[in-house]
């Protein structure tokens, strides 16, 4: 593992960890979490394949 990869997956977990923990404290049942987690993914999703379609078009 070299050292910038390292950097990044602390950075990643940290990122996560933060998440969650805001969730936890505002007390967000995990029904609702699941189902925007659901959504920003699927947008974020959609915004990756428009871009990658359009970029694939040039």
């Amino acid at each position: 593992m070299s050292g910038g990869y390292g950097m990044q997956l602390i950075w990643a977990i940290g990122m996560l960890v933060l998440c969650i923990s805001a969730l936890v404290a505002r007390r967000v049942p995990m029904k609702g979490a699941l189902r925007i987690a659901l959504i920003w993914i699927a947008i974020f999703l959609a915004a990756f394949l428009l871009i990658r379609l359009i970029l694939g078009l040039t």
